[in-house]
């Protein structure tokens, strides 16, 4: 169980709960200065919105935030425990739908239709794996996968692994299991194939009426195997519930603690399209 006596609180001056974020090598200019995100004031467009059940084509409804401890101490609500109707309200509210890629560069053409060197942009890009986007969302004591599509996969992680991830914030992630010699068609073969066709995965529409039986990625044999067996690893992308971009700063200390293979992505810029393709190709 983890938690603290009232005489161990201490609060920064906008009245934060900073608590043994020293401890985990916060940095002293943040925990000064960090403050609860203020809701925005969007105005939903359908009534489901309203209810927790079914976020709109404008992403989730914005929860009442409130800063939430940083889960420094194994999960104190063990997965047996879990009570899967209000985990399914939850992650319903919290999924936001990745939208399909507008387009995929094989040429000079190709990059000129995606129009991402126009005047006062900038192009940046990272590279791809080929395993499958996942959703990475705390509630409570654990972080959910939920795929492109809302599958809720069946394995979960400790929130007591990352930094400071406020319950109910969410990242973009690959989730790849691969050797370090596999090719991208290999690697999104197996991963597909051990996560999805192998239906180790509940619908999020569906949670709270089946009721899977969840387990610890962290324990699984792949997790932090090495050799030249497959490996888990997450690569971290983005995406918060608010405006689908988090900047790297709020990544990095929401992966301080991560384990080694979970990962912030690195996005390069690319400054034209003939650069892009070199790069690419």
């Amino acid at each position: 169980m983890s938690g603290s006596r009232a005489s161990d609180v201490e609060l920064n001056k906008n009245g934060i709960d900073i608590s043994r974020m020293r401890e985990i090598g916060i940095d002293e200019e943040y925990i000064k200065n960090c403050k609860a995100i203020s809701p925005d004031n969007r105005k939903c467009e359908e009534v489901s919105c309203s209810n927790g059940e079914s976020p709109c084509r404008n992403g989730p409804c914005v929860l009442s935030w409130k800063p939430s401890r940083i889960a420094y101490a194994e999960p104190d609500v063990p997965l047996r425990a879990i009570k899967h109707a209000e985990l399914g309200k939850a992650l319903r509210n919290l999924f936001v739908p990745k939208h399909r890629t507008p387009g995929y560069v094989t040429d000079l053409k190709s990059i000129a239709d995606l129009n991402i060197f126009a005047a006062n942009t900038e192009a940046r890009w990272a590279i791809k794996h080929d395993g499958i986007n996942v959703q990475m969302i705390r509630v409570g004591s654990w972080v959910y996968l939920l795929t492109a599509t809302g599958m809720v996969l069946h394995v979960v992680l400790p929130a007591c692994l990352f930094g400071e991830w406020p319950d109910g914030e969410s990242l973009r992630a690959e989730l790849t299991l691969s050797r370090a010699s596999d090719n991208n068609y290999t690697t999104w073969k197996n991963t597909i194939s051990y996560y999805v066709t192998s239906h180790q995965w509940t619908d999020v529409k569906d949670m709270g009426v089946k009721t899977p039986s969840f387990s610890r990625l962290d324990e699984t044999k792949e997790w932090d195997d090495t050799g030249s067996n497959r490996v888990v690893r997450l690569h971290v992308f983005g995406l918060g519930t608010r405006d689908n971009r988090i900047p790297d700063a709020t990544i990095g200390r929401m992966l301080r603690r991560a384990p080694s293979n979970v990962t912030a992505v690195v996005w390069n810029l690319a400054t034209s399209p003939a650069e892009l393709i070199k790069i690419l190709w």
